[in-house]
Parts: C-alpha cells; structure tokens; sequence
C-alpha cells in the first residue's frame, strides 16, 4: 500500500480498537517477529522427535482460522458496500444511525462482510486473558489460514501488499496474545499454514520443481521463527513443514493448495498408471507427507495433520484426494486432522472405496457410482470460498429465515455419509477408517465468529478411557496427541453490537463465551473424542440403533452448532435419506 493508506489502515485500527495496537508495514524483517520454539529438529531420514517424558499427562491447545481481517471495515457503512464506506472514507467522519443492513460494532454477521479490526483484536484479548490465564493454559496453536480480507469490494481492490500487510499483522497480533515477545517470552509455538486468501490472486498459488516461489518465499520470512531451521528451504518448494511440538507430538502444516482443485495454476496428481508423466505439485506434498508419516510412526510419535482446505471430493482434485485418503488408511498414527475454508462446523471421515470396506461387488459398484453423482450435484452448487459467504437478506436488510441451499444440501450430504459409516462399522468394527477430519468454524462472522480449544493426551503413563466399540485390538499405549475432546467459544456478536461486553454473564467485558462441548452436548462423555465415538455419533443423529427422539435432538443440536448459533437461519429438514441424500452416503 502507498504510505496514505497505510496512514489510513493505523488510524482505522486505533480507532476500532477497544486497546491500541501498532501496524507494521511489509518492510518488517522476519527477524523483528518475536518468537522461538523449543523444538527444531530435522524432517524425513533426519527427524529427531524428542522422546522424554512430559510433566502432564494431558494438555489444552487452541484452533483458530479464517480470520480475514479488513482494515476498510466501518461500522455504520451499508452491508451492501462490504461494509465499507465509499462515501466517506476518513474514519473520524460521523457514524451512520444503526439499523437494518448496517455493519454493527463488532461485525456483521450473515451478511458477507469480513472481520473489523475491533472482532481480531477483542479475539485475541481473550485469547491472551481468559485461555492462557486457565488452568489448563494453552500448550500451543494451531492457526489455519486465510488472515486477509476477500477481494469482494471492486472499488477497493486487493493488493498483493495489502495481503502480506494483513498477514504480517496477525502475526504480530498472536504472537502478543500468546505473551511469545520481550524478554520474558512464554515460547507457546504456533503453527500457521496457507490459505487461499493469504495469496494473491486468491487460489493461484504455482508449483516449480526446482526453484521458490515469492510467495512462499515471503511466507518462509514472515514464519521463520515458526518454521524450523533445517526446512525453511524446502518450505519454499512446496509450502508444507513439519514441527516436533512436544515429545513424541510432530504437527504437520500441509500446504492443501497444491491439493485443491480451486488452484488452476497446478494440475491433478498423477494416477499411478500414468508413470510417464512429470510429477505435480501435489505428488510432490504427498510423497513428502508419506515420508514424515512414516518415520514419525518409526518413532512411535502421533501426528497431526493441519491444513486450510479440507479434503474431500469436493475441494480436492480428484486423484490427490485418493492418495492422500490412501495414506490416513495406512498410518493410523495421524491422531487429529484439523482445517478451516468452509466457515461451517462439522466433521467426516475422509474415504476411499477401501477405507470402507468396498469390495469389487455389484453393491459397492453401484455406492461409488452414487457417491460420484451426489459429489458431482453439491459441488456445482458449492461456493466459491475465496469470496464471502452470505445469508440471503430481505429487502430491508435483515437476514432471511432460510440458510443458503447449499449448507442445506451439504447438511444432508453429511448426514448420509454418517449413516454409510456407522452402518459399516456395525457390519465389521474391526474395519479400518481413519480418524475424523475437524472442520472448524471461523472468526470471520460468516455466521457468528468461532474459536475452539482442544484437550489430548501428552502421554504418560496413563492413557483415555478404552471405548467399548473398538475397530482393532488397541496398543497397550495410545499415541501421544490422542484427542480427548475439544470447547467450541462462539461470540454473539449480534447481541454485544448493542450490549456492553459486561452482559456476558459467563465472561464479563468478553466476547467470547462457551457454545458447546461433544462430551455434553452429544452425549460423549468426559475425556472421550475417539473415532468410535464419532462413528457411534453418526448412528445415533441418523437413527440407527437409536430412538427417534434422541436422533431428532441430536439433528437439531449439529444443525444449530453447524451455523454456530446464529439466530434468524435454520438448517431445514431431518434423516429422510432419499433423492440426493441416499446418492450421497459416504461420498464426502
């Protein structure tokens, strides 16, 4: 940006904000970014996971994502202009009278506009003031992507500077919240990854083989004290890294842009038949993902796997999502996948035809074919997640009772595919099916701004209570890193546009405040988030071996929690798997 905006984007910024915080410009040098990690230790042949035994049997770290913070925000401008005020640009200039089809205080949700200043920096707040001051703390943070504002706004367009602007600035801003500057630093590590909007264009991200690419040479700077030593170079190859986070625990940022078929600047992965082509960006990541999967479970350590598109058929070009399917089949030692991108909270099991059992029969033919045809309906209707998500608005400006088709359909898709696999599990519990992929809601008001935290097993020398359902004999130990369950925080920013923060009976002068938990609200129990346990789920949601009225409370809990509580939309229609839903059993 030229040095008036920049002047422009300090003064909304202290204005927004409840306390003051300092923009950087894209001249900040890595080497100002206060924060190091405790582990930097080598990938592949040469990785080194620390092997002593932690003090704590179970630990807390924190999920946060999409973010898209816009430094054009203004509250009082029409939601219709992104929330940006064309007219009136000078951020002094007096506040339009709230009302319908105006951006509010903290965000305006359902209505496409990005993230304000004010939501980050109250986002952080009580990250930095209520998470870390816990008794559980925070041992580190996963962050998936996507910091930067949409380019949704054709009369202020983004810049490419703008991007690593944004970005650079939610670096500062984490890495304050988590206490990882000064002299006394905390040393909770943080590790980021790539999302669509965090590259310009958004989605194009190009792949050469044998040298960088400015982006990620940027990035490599931006997160050179995130990013350990000895993979910075290959980091710039193919934007994906690997961090040793604590003893037997390795955290892989897998750069899903050279998996998602949004990125048009690289190609499909090659099938194994078709040897005699050149390799793709995303053979590339997979065969690096297989090689640090494989000696991690050498070592015994979990893993897991962090990225910003979630793979399924429908982000994932066609043959990277086999292979990388394929390859959570065979290492079970990936405890917890965890994601951004969709904006909606919701989970599934990644899926090939043999990762559910598919033989060659008539039946298993006839599944793969429904399950094509169902990708193939939701995916023409999906939306472009590198632009604002928005809820039909009436002609007044409020937002309408009906949630757009698509979270719909795919609240259907989802439930179908739940049905699939508890039904497969029933038939043959020792069938293998990789751990659930965890799809977190994001910050960004596309419904109401979301963060979540998890707890898992550090290891020691107890481990989480065995489930009485189990796929396979389990190893007298689990995996460190096996999760225990996980906090969903939602901000109810529609109330607090017009309450004091002081109305927040659970934490007052807060935004945040708990939603939900899987041991109470789906009825898990304490201390248990295991696969057995979310396939069991997804029997009891949609009827099977359950009775209808616990099946209809759980539809109505996921549908509430998929929109992250925001009133005024409703999620329509219960079980009945027929027309689309039956084609799409097992498909996501």
């Amino acid at each position: 940006m030229r040095a008036g905006k920049m002047v422009l984007l300090a003064r909304c910024w202290t204005i927004a904000a409840s306390q003051a915080i300092l923009l950087s410009s894209a001249a900040v040098a890595a080497s100002q970014i206060q924060q190091q990690y405790q582990f930097k230790t080598s990938l592949g042949d040469d990785i080194d996971i620390p092997q002593v035994n932690a003090p704590e049997q179970y630990g807390r770290f924190l999920h946060i994502t999409d973010m898209h913070l816009d430094p054009h925000y203004r509250e009082g401008a029409p939601i219709e202009n992104s929330c940006h005020d064309h007219d009136k640009l000078d951020p002094l200039h007096p506040r339009r009278k709230m009302g319908d089809g105006i951006a509010g205080k903290y965000g305006a949700p359902g209505s496409g506009c990005d993230s304000p200043p004010l939501l980050i920096n109250e986002t952080v707040r009580f990250i930095s003031d209520v998470l870390l001051k816990e008794k559980e703390g925070l041992d580190f943070v996963i962050w998936t992507g996507d910091s930067a504002r949409h380019d949704s706004d054709g009369k202020i367009v983004r810049t490419q500077k703008e991007v690593y602007n944004l970005n650079t600035i939610a670096v500062e801003q984490l890495t304050a919240a988590l206490g990882n500057t000064g002299s006394h630093k905390r040393r909770i590590p943080i590790v980021p990854n790539i999302g669509n909007n965090d590259i310009y264009p958004h989605n194009e991200l190009a792949y050469h083989n044998h040298k960088s690419n400015p982006t990620l040479d940027f990035y490599a700077k931006l997160w050179s004290d995130f990013i350990p030593d000895n993979q910075i170079e290959e980091f710039r190859r193919h934007g994906s890294f690997a961090v040793p986070i604590r003893p037997n625990l390795l955290v892989v940022s897998l750069n899903t842009m050279y998996l998602s078929d949004a990125n048009r600047a690289v190609k499909d992965c090659r099938a194994s038949e078709e040897f005699w082509k050149s390799k793709a960006a995303g053979d590339h990541v997979l065969l690096w993902l297989e090689k640090v999967l494989k000696k991690a479970k050498k070592d015994g350590a979990g893993v897991y796997i962090i990225g910003h598109v979630p793979p399924n058929p429908l982000n994932y070009y066609d043959t990277c999502y086999e292979k990388f399917a394929q390859l959570m089949v065979t290492y079970d030692n990936v405890v917890g996948q965890l994601y951004g991108h969709m904006n909606v909270d919701h989970h599934f099991f990644p899926s090939i035809s043999n990762s559910v059992g598919g033989g060659g029969d008539d039946k298993d033919r006839k599944h793969k074919a429904q399950s094509a045809q169902s990708t193939a309906e939701l995916k023409a209707i999906m939306p472009d997640f590198s632009q604002p998500v928005m809820v039909p608005q009436t002609a007044s400006g409020q937002m309408s009772t009906m949630i757009p088709s698509w979270v719909n359909l795919y609240y259907h898709y989802l439930l179908a595919h739940y049905k699939h696999f508890a039904h497969h599990h029933i038939k043959d519990p020792s069938e293998i099916i990789p751990f659930p992929v965890f799809v977190a809601p994001s910050v960004v008001p596309t419904f109401n701004p979301a963060i979540r935290t998890f707890t898992y097993y550090r290891g020691g020398p107890s481990s989480p209570s065995p489930s009485k359902h189990t796929r396979k004999p389990k190893p007298h130990k689990p995996y460190p890193g096996t999760l225990t369950g996980f906090t969903q925080f939602y901000a109810d920013i529609t109330h607090f546009n017009s309450h004091p923060l002081t109305t927040n009976h659970e934490f007052p002068g807060y935004l945040y405040q708990k939603s939900y938990t899987p041991a109470k609200d789906y009825k898990f129990g304490e201390g248990r988030c295991e696969l057995d346990d979310w396939l069991l789920f997804g029997g009891r949601i949609t009827g099977v071996r359950t009775g209808k009225k616990e099946a209809e409370r759980l539809r109505k809990r996921f549908a509430k929690n998929l929109v992250v509580r925001l009133e005024g939309v409703d999620v329509k229609g219960g079980v009945d798997v027929k027309g689309f839903g039956e084609r799409a059993e097992g498909s996501v």
